[in-house]
């Protein structure tokens, strides 16, 4: 699959993965637009808020993909100690904010595009402490 000429829109593109997948992407010929809370990207966005979604999809236009990569990971803990406000962050971030940047996605590829979720292996294997992340 070539991706050259193509706008892709990466979440969580400052720095890790995502800072990869930015780089690659860009070798390769794509026009990329990275979003992240951090610096180092193209436009700031919490891809927990629904306006600052909406107002990032609005600021790009017209794209062929998405690559869904954003995600909030904290420090291991033992379940009972997880407490609600810890849950909800994480649950904000790494499952609505996937759902919000898919559905404003799809609405900015009037000829169709590709919409690619990262997840980790823990959504297969599970990890002792990660249970809000996993």
């Amino acid at each position: 699959m070539t991706v050259k000429g193509k706008r892709i829109v990466v979440t969580g593109g400052a720095r890790g993965i995502g800072g990869r997948l930015v780089g690659e992407l860009r070798e390769r010929g794509a026009e990329v637009i990275s979003t992240d809370i951090l610096p180092g990207c193209d436009i700031l966005c919490d891809v927990s808020d629904e306006l600052d979604v909406i107002t990032l999809f609005d600021q790009v236009g017209e794209i062929d993909g998405l690559v869904n990569n954003a995600a909030l990971l904290v420090a291991r803990r033992p379940f009972q100690e997880i407490s609600v406000d810890e849950w909800d962050r994480m649950m904000a971030v790494n499952v609505r904010g996937t759902f919000l940047c898919a559905r404003e996605a799809s609405k900015h590829m009037p000829r169709g595009g590709s919409i690619v979720n990262v997840s980790s292996t823990t959504a297969f294997n599970g990890s002792q402490g990660f249970l809000h992340y996993v």
